[in-house]
């Protein structure tokens, strides 16, 4: 009966959360195919090759703050609120520092990156300015300050208000013919701005709270703010460890492939990730409440919650794949170009293959709830290293569909692992009890 009430809240913060995510999906979905026709397949190709240089690099600025801040702050918040200061303050200035390093360097190496491809040299300082979009993504703060106060709906919003900014420029850039180098400059701001709009929520959502940094309790002797910087640390190399395969694989199909194939790459995880933008807030809901259960010693109740969560995202989510996949070649070239109708098997395997992995979405946060930071860094590290030589091999093979088949080893390779292991701590805990 508990459980039944906790997954009807469950379902209520998910319901506000996927709201916002599919309405963000489709402004996605609309800008990548108003950019898809309206530009020539080689500029479509240099455009998404310019964004996945940033999104890289973005990915490096963002230390994942907010689980540190959800496992940590749960524990403070409301019993002691100096401590909890002390975990906002400490994920803030890793937020920062994180962000000024990623930026830089992402400046720096621009250069080199428009010559490795042999993109027009011009666009190197439109790439450097671009690059201002690294600096401002240091949105783990705002989302789990807002996260850890069950504004779900904040957040929702925000995916919605990001997204449909970035419309705006795909449709001013159709209408009024912009270039390439146009398109980043709006990019730049539209980018910069949904970033620093989560950030001011997050803040605002305090609620009067005094967290500035001239209120900063780091050396507060009863509090231990490096066990919080570790797992932050921690969290962050593995989600930098886990770049190449959620965005560093886009620049991988323009350099084992060709420039064109990058773009279509694009579309296809575009497309494919739209039943990502269903369970996604699973991920975002969850990991709270597993945080909560564990603190409890609810191992039982957490996995109990986890089992039944993945059959209700499975049941939704393998027949809406199937649905997409055996339609897509009638809509896809007329959404994106005719040229898209020669890679409707590829989107097909990979809707399938998306489908079948985000129904265990909800592992993921269970497996860093249970502690598991260490394991999940080297497991992402030999996993994403996996992927990348397989789709080094595939590719020569089998071109795009290699990459797909990679994409694959790495997925169900990390699912099966932390599935092994959770089972094992799990069988482990009743023995004790």
């Amino acid at each position: 009966m508990a459980l039944d009430v906790k997954m009807r809240g469950l379902f209520r913060a998910i319901s506000h959360a996927l709201s916002g995510n599919l309405l963000a999906a489709i402004f996605a979905f609309a800008s990548t195919a108003i950019y898809s026709r309206y530009l020539e397949s080689t500029d479509f190709g240099t455009l998404v090759l310019l964004q996945s240089y940033v999104l890289v690099f973005s990915a490096l600025a963002n230390p994942q703050s907010w689980q540190g801040l959800i496992k940590f702050g749960a524990e403070y918040q409301g019993s002691d609120l100096d401590s909890f200061h002390s975990v906002v303050s400490i994920c803030a200035i890793q937020d920062f520092i994180y962000a000024l390093i990623a930026a830089i360097l992402a400046v720096m190496l621009a250069p080199y990156y428009i010559a490795f491809f042999e993109l027009p040299n011009y666009l190197t300082g439109y790439l450097r300015l671009f690059c201002l979009v690294v600096f401002f993504s240091q949105i783990g703060l705002g989302i789990g300050v807002l996260r850890l106060a069950g504004k779900f709906s904040y957040v929702a919003l925000h995916a919605v208000f990001a997204a449909g900014l970035n419309l705006l420029v795909a449709l001013s850039a159709s209408h009024f013919y912009f270039s390439i180098a146009e398109i980043t400059v709006f990019m730049t701001m539209s980018m910069s701005i949904g970033a620093l709009s989560l950030i001011v929520l997050g803040f605002a959502s305090l609620e009067g709270k005094n967290v500035f940094f001239s209120n900063i309790t780091l050396l507060k002797s009863t509090f231990d703010w490096k066990k919080v910087a570790k797992f932050n640390s921690y969290t962050h190399l593995t989600n930098v460890a886990d770049v190449p395969v959620r965005l560093l694989d886009t620049i991988l199909v323009g350099a084992l492939l060709t420039i064109e194939s990058a773009g279509v790459y694009k579309i296809i995880r575009q497309l494919g990730t739209i039943i990502d933008k269903f369970t996604g807030p699973v991920g975002q809901v969850l990991f709270p409440e597993f945080s909560k259960l564990l603190a409890n010693n609810q191992l039982r109740k957490a996995t109990d919650l986890s089992s039944r969560v993945s059959l209700m995202v499975m049941a939704i989510s393998v027949p809406f794949a199937l649905v997409l996949a055996l339609s897509s070649s009638y809509w896809l070239p007329i959404v994106f170009g005719e040229y898209m109708s020669t890679y409707v098997w590829q989107l097909g395997v990979f809707f399938v293959l998306q489908a079948v992995t985000v129904s265990f979405m909800s592992i993921h946060p269970l497996f860093v709830a249970l502690g598991f930071v260490k394991q999940q860094l080297w497991l992402t590290i030999s996993l994403n290293i996996t992927f990348i030589v397989c789709a080094y091999l595939f590719s020569q093979y089998w071109a795009l569909f290699g990459i797909i088949l990679a994409l694959a080893v790495q997925y169900f390779g990390t699912i099966s692992i932390k599935l092994f292991m959770i089972k094992r701590t799990l069988h482990l805990t009743s023995i004790k009890n």
